[in-house]
């Protein structure tokens, strides 16, 4: 019975403290967009290339208070669009051609990010850990000629992504902070990893 006490006090002593914690902290969320920039693979898995894009998305920021005012826990739901992919020496099914596609990208990342200093410029590092659903859209297969072929089978990935990513904060009042960041998406797929860049700008209201 006294090692049950024992428990259930220490469980209310840390559930006051980080309820406490919760209250004396700083939540911001708002809009942000950038550019990208991601690599995927053709339909065979042989090839690997990359290409530019934009994206946008939602992120939010939970920064805690007193001893731990430098560590935060953050999100992001982002939607990336890039477009120009082109493989060529593809074979499929014994035809060798250029096969060309476009991608549309859907990020859901969950993670943490400490940072440097309290100053109104703030620099920050963190990881992220989430999730990365990749469609191919804008297919076509062309011959040497330039002639088409008939489109490859192909599908859509979902995969565990880790994004490192680092930054800068503005914050010229407590309420509004505006940022600038380097998030690197590592989508982890059977055929390897898919690397991506994306360098989001987002402005941040706080509650």
């Amino acid at each position: 019975m006294k090692r049950e006490l024992i428990i259930i006090f220490m469980l209310t002593v840390f559930m006051a403290y980080s309820a406490n914690a919760f209250a004396l902290g700083r939540f911001a969320i708002g809009p942000e967009a950038g550019f990208s920039y991601q690599t995927n693979r053709d339909p065979t898995g042989s090839h690997i290339e990359g290409a530019p894009g934009f994206g946008f998305g939602l992120s939010g920021v939970y920064e805690f208070d007193r001893e731990f005012s430098r560590v935060a826990i953050d999100y992001a739901i982002t939607v990336l669009r890039n477009t120009g992919y082109r493989y060529r020496d593809v074979t499929i099914e014994g035809v060798t051609g250029t096969y060309r596609e476009s991608i549309l990208a859907f990020n859901w990342l969950f993670g943490g990010r400490y940072y440097f200093g309290r100053n109104k410029w703030r620099p920050y590092a963190g990881l992220g850990l989430g999730f990365q659903y990749m469609r191919r859209t804008g297919t076509s297969y062309r011959d040497q000629f330039n002639e088409p072929l008939p489109n490859p089978p192909v599908h859509s990935h979902f995969n565990i992504a880790i994004a490192p990513q680092g930054g800068i904060e503005y914050r010229p009042t407590f309420r509004w902070a505006i940022g600038a960041g380097l998030r690197t998406i590592l989508s982890i797929r059977s055929s390897g990893v898919i690397p991506g860049v994306y360098v989001p700008v987002s402005v941040h209201v706080a509650f």
